[in-house]
């Protein structure tokens, strides 16, 4: 490998080397972009709108601890068999979906608990999903080149979901006040927050849904992810089948030369 491809930010380029690799990294970035957002929004979402003390939040850590370890002890090799890694990844961000969606539904801490035990287990199952998925695009000098483009991507969504989701939920949060006039708040800024006060001003509900719409928003930007798992599985199939062609033609080709230098000079001259 080139020290090129070694350095910060330039070994990206392999996102991008063909439309699976780029489906596959925009699932992983996608995905972690929404799931850090996500989790920024419900833990401002349980501490201001529902009670929500340390007990509680350390009962739905454990419950959910332990849906995982369950799904990633025996549901992973069962999902396997069943779906593939393509299925078991499909079924992480379904699973992820459905708890967004229901998230923003929940009123009561045992409604958590729920949630955390049915749906947080199964999308312990993305990770080692990607995994394997990824071991089988490229060759073993490329698995690190790869994956530290993958981490490079996850990392700058990492930083960025909570900061967005955040100012989303600030945004329709707070009551309307009207322009306050601060000149610190850039231009974009401003205008997000007066959309958001006028969405409160005409679509407020009286069970509180304002503060629901940042979870909502997260559900709906992993519909676009659902839809690229239904295509991915026929394009990683194609991708393995042109990479067995390409390998039988290289051993075809290296037996062919092989079976020429057996030959006497003399012969050799005449077939090439």
């Amino acid at each position: 490998m080139q020290w090129r491809a070694a350095a910060p930010g330039l070994g990206l380029s392999i996102l991008a080397r063909n439309q699976l690799f780029v489906q596959l990294s925009t699932l992983v970035v996608g995905s972690t972009f929404i799931g850090t957002g996500f989790q920024r929004v419900s833990s401002s979402f349980l501490q201001k709108y529902i009670r929500w003390p340390k007990s509680c939040n350390n009962l739905a850590f454990i419950i959910g601890c332990s849906s995982s370890i369950i799904w990633a002890g025996g549901g992973l090799s069962i999902t396997h068999r069943a779906m593939g890694d393509v299925g078991s990844l499909g079924l992480a961000l379904w699973a992820g979906a459905l708890y967004m969606l229901c998230f923003a539904c929940v009123t009561q801490q045992w409604q958590v608990y729920i949630l955390n035990a049915v749906l947080l287990g199964p999308q312990a199952l993305a990770f080692p999903a990607i995994s394997a998925i990824k071991s089988r695009l490229v060759a073993e000098h490329e698995q690190g080149l790869l994956q530290g483009a993958l981490t490079t991507g996850k990392s700058i969504a990492e930083c960025i979901g909570p900061i967005l989701f955040g100012f989303l939920f600030e945004a329709f949060s707070r009551p309307f006040e009207g322009d306050s006039g601060d000149s610190g708040h850039s231009q974009f800024a401003s205008r997000c927050l007066c959309c958001a006060s006028w969405f409160q001003q005409n679509f407020t509900f009286s069970y509180g849904f304002n503060h629901r719409i940042p979870i909502l928003i997260a559900f709906l930007l992993c519909l676009p992810l659902l839809c690229l798992t239904a295509v991915i599985p026929q394009k990683l199939a194609n991708f393995e089948q042109q990479l067995l062609d390409r390998t039988v033609n290289i051993e075809m080709e290296n037996l062919e030369a092989e079976d020429v230098s057996l030959l006497d000079p003399s012969q050799r001259d005449k077939l090439l």
